[in-house]
């Protein structure tokens, strides 16, 4: 089957540090793909190049205020279920 992506966008401030966590339905599946997207659609993170264990999280330092594309990429699932959460720290 054809992986299924979800794309969502959201403002992000200059200096903000941002968080997503993903909670999956299943804890042992962990290829879930997390990135973002500045305005131009140039990527600026993500859990693939996450040097952390934990690819669940993706922490993003916003170097730019601007609309910001999140996309999660389900990989090999055509049933899938999950959340996420987005949390950030103003500077």
């Amino acid at each position: 089957p054809k992986p299924a992506n979800n794309e969502f966008s959201y403002v992000f401030t200059k200096g903000s540090t941002y968080q997503i966590t993903l909670c999956l339905e299943d804890k042992k599946k962990r290829d879930v793909e997390m990135m973002i997207f500045d305005r131009g659609r140039n990527l600026v993170a993500s859990n693939a190049s996450n040097k952390s264990k934990k690819k669940n999280i993706l922490e993003f330092t916003c170097s730019v205020s601007g609309i910001y594309y999140m996309q999660y990429n389900f990989k090999d699932q055509t049933n899938f279920c999950g959340a996420s959460v987005l949390a950030f720290k103003r500077k």
